[in-house]
């Protein structure tokens, strides 16, 4: 049975190739494109991951987290191509509640997720979303 996934992103093209490369291994069970609409569809329905975007947000990520972390008891995947893991970023969207910060890379339409990006994303949120 696939896991439960929450998808918090804010822009349709990558919400639409995440859906696509999840799909089979996680069941999506809601979506949320903005701050509001992401702490409300984080209470409302049961997830066992949350995957966040935390690029292109008006909002701080690092405090987006924390309320998600609050709401929710879904661990929190960031996928970010700002904060890699172990950066100053990556260290404070951990302290504020994220399990993990997977790098997504850079540029118009920065992750690939046919490869080896994809399969490390599948990896990250197996195991985040594994108790």
């Amino acid at each position: 049975m696939p896991f439960r996934l929450l998808l918090v992103c804010c822009e349709q093209t990558l919400s639409h190739l995440l859906r696509d490369r999840l799909a089979g291994a996680f069941n999506v069970v809601g979506t949320a494109t903005t701050p509001d609409e992401a702490i409300a569809t984080a209470r409302s329905v049961e997830a066992d991951v949350i995957l966040f975007d935390a690029d292109l947000w008006k909002v701080e990520a690092v405090d987006l987290i924390a309320k998600l972390s609050l709401v929710s008891a879904a661990p929190i995947l960031a996928l970010s191509s700002h904060a890699a893991p172990g950066s100053l970023a990556g260290v404070a969207m951990l302290e504020s509640g994220a399990r993990s910060v997977v790098p997504k890379g850079r540029g118009q339409l920065p992750l690939d997720l046919s490869g080896e990006r994809g399969e490390m994303l599948v990896a990250a949120l197996t195991r985040a979303a594994t108790p």
